[in-house]
């Protein structure tokens, strides 16, 4: 049996792009596209991703690559940062690394053709709204790309088997924010997992895990992007263990990691300083 699955997520995110074009790669169909109209990013953070989002099937310059309806329409929709996005392109403003580095990805985000899905847009991933629409698609499974935000206990039971997401950290060690850097700080191996998202931060149910390959010269960058691309792989492959009915849950002993919070760029230096990872003794 096909599942029907629908992504949250925003035309214009490189992760978004990554996980459309993977799933589009195995044949895997994405029923429709759920986004938000009001996205939380800070101005500079959402000047990269509209400087990723050349037109489908070309590329552009100047400023028509960034004024077109889709954009404009995210500045209507954002007011509280819309005076912020236009002075980061107009005066070339905003300290884009302080909040991007956490979403590079090796090279230009792929091309993918959001036609062969359903694009709808909600205010909010919470919202009543927002739960309404997805219970009139019906989803199986919806795939949580980059909502940024905390889901709800009323939109997780929406789906009929349930939500997937990704997290750049092996869980249940490693929860919460910044897990590769601080894996790498405490000279643990960094890795990606699949999860079925319940009401916490992380804690859900684990399908599958992967650590990243560390190797001499390597930057936390490199390990981002890297880890980027497998979140994208590991998505495709829960859904397929899924559709093929093969899959366990496993669920996580909490007491054998921590949740982290916002790190320090000092720690981060300090993180990219201990690459590459040496054997523990």
């Amino acid at each position: 049996m096909t599942l029907n699955i629908v992504l949250l997520g925003a035309r214009s995110h490189p992760k978004t792009r990554l996980i459309v074009a993977e799933f589009q790669r195995r044949g895997i169909p994405i029923n429709a596209l759920l986004e938000q109209r009001r996205i939380n990013y800070p101005p500079a953070l959402v000047l990269q991703f509209l400087r990723a989002a050349a037109p489908e099937g070309g590329k552009s310059s100047g400023p028509g690559k960034f004024l077109r309806r889709d954009n404009l329409m995210l500045a209507l929709y954002n007011p509280r940062f819309a005076l912020g996005l236009l002075r980061c392109l107009l005066l070339g403003s905003g300290d884009a690394d302080k909040y991007t580095h956490q979403y590079v990805i090796a090279g230009d985000p792929p091309v993918v053709d959001f036609n062969r899905l359903r694009v709808l847009q909600v205010d909010h991933f919470n919202s009543s709204g927002a739960v309404n629409t997805l219970r009139g698609l019906a989803p199986d499974v919806v795939v949580c790309g980059p909502a940024a935000q905390i889901l709800g206990k009323e939109i997780l039971a929406v789906p009929r088997v349930g939500t997937l997401n990704y997290h750049p950290g092996v869980l249940p060690e490693y929860r919460g924010m910044h897990p590769i850097e601080y894996a790498v700080l405490n000279g643990d191996a960094p890795g990606v997992s699949a999860y079925f998202v319940d009401p916490g931060v992380d804690t859900g149910d684990i399908l599958i895990s992967k650590e990243l390959e560390v190797t001499a010269d390597m930057s936390l960058s490199e390990l981002e992007a890297q880890a980027n691309e497998i979140s994208a792989e590991l998505l495709a492959d829960a859904a397929e263990m899924i559709e093929n009915g093969n899959y366990q849950r496993h669920p996580q002993q909490l007491s054998k990691g921590k949740q982290y919070f916002s790190l320090h760029p000092r720690l981060r230096a300090l993180a990219q300083a201990t690459l590459p990872l040496r054997p523990k003794p």
